[in-house]
């Protein structure tokens, strides 16, 4: 009975190494798309299809602000651009140009809905920005305190003291700081 499980596991170890040996050989074939360097690194061939190619594009910086005239002239023509030029315009801010004509309005009305509302802000000599009537300011000034104080946690009788206790005064129409108490 010995003898027959020791043929056995003799048998199977055969096969596992005449397995191993026929892999090995596969493996020593390189595909035909990576090729070798002296350290053994694989790198990757030229043989890759055209249509995965991308062509090389000159990174364009997003545009810091709309200029007047075309922020003007895209609100009061939206409804009446073509697919074409909605595409053009949203391409030129850096935007998803896909989707239908419709997604392609929408999405051009929420960006120049933004870059109107920053240029009638800054064009109606108030700094803050307006926000009609759904939110009301309460208060004039805000004070914002910084505590510093001594604590030792572990110890309970110890005693505490504040150290520095600064404070700024901030106007909060202007968005200034009025005043620095130290």
């Amino acid at each position: 009975m010995v003898e027959a499980i020791h043929d056995e596991l003799n048998d199977y170890c055969s096969k596992l190494k005449k397995i191993s040996d026929d892999f090995t050989n596969k493996c020593k074939v390189p595909p035909c798309c990576f090729r070798y360097d002296e350290e053994g690194s694989a790198k990757i061939g030229r043989n890759i299809p055209a249509e995965n190619n991308l062509k090389q594009v000159e990174y364009e910086e997003p545009p810091k602000g709309i200029v007047t005239e075309i922020l003007m002239d895209v609100k009061r023509r939206l409804h009446s651009l073509t697919v074409s030029e909605m595409r053009s315009l949203l391409k030129k801010v850096h935007q998803s140009g896909q989707g239908s004509r419709k997604q392609l309005r929408a999405r051009i009305r929420r960006y120049y809905r933004k870059e109107f509302s920053m240029y009638r802000m800054l064009h109606e000599g108030d700094c803050v920005p307006h926000f009609g009537n759904k939110t009301a300011r309460y208060f004039d000034y805000l004070v914002a305190i910084d505590f510093e104080c001594t604590c030792v946690e572990v110890i309970y009788d110890y005693p505490h003291e504040i150290i520095e206790f600064p404070a700024v005064l901030i106007d909060v129409r202007h968005l200034k700081i009025v005043s620095v108490f130290i």
